[in-house]
């Protein structure tokens, strides 16, 4: 008679705290190729998270500035404050790619647990993802 050995299955997390750098990763990741990245600054306290940059564009995109605060917003994050210092038309691109910034972080977050997201929060300077 065989037995049967029985594996103890680890429920999966629910809750799993991140460093802002995760962030910084996925904003080098979306400006690969598009620009070059002169300063890429984030800094988190409490429930903010700051982005600071610096990028160049090339001969026709110029320099450009990019201050923003992330906020937490009902469940999920969102831009509280942007400010893009450039030529207009790539001010406008710049500001409608950045619009996208949290929806991909979702993404990013989703994909690589493979889970859905119930809520994203700030909390004590990191990103607080909870799954459903």
């Amino acid at each position: 008679m065989s037995t049967i050995k029985k594996e103890k299955v680890e429920p999966k997390k629910l809750k799993e705290s991140v460093s802002v750098d995760s962030i910084k990763e996925i904003i080098k990741d979306k400006i690969k190729g598009k620009a070059k990245i002169v300063k890429l600054d984030i800094f988190s306290s409490g429930s903010l998270i700051q982005i600071n940059s610096e990028l160049n564009a090339g001969f026709i995109g110029g320099k450009v500035k990019i201050n923003g605060t992330l906020e937490n917003k009902g469940d999920f994050i969102s831009i509280k404050e942007l400010n893009v210092e450039a030529r207009s038309m790539t001010k406008s691109l710049i500001e409608g790619n950045l619009s996208r910034l949290v929806p991909e972080i979702k993404k990013y977050f989703e994909e690589k647990n493979n889970k859905e997201i119930k809520s994203m929060k700030i909390e004590n300077g990191a990103l607080s993802l909870e799954f459903k």
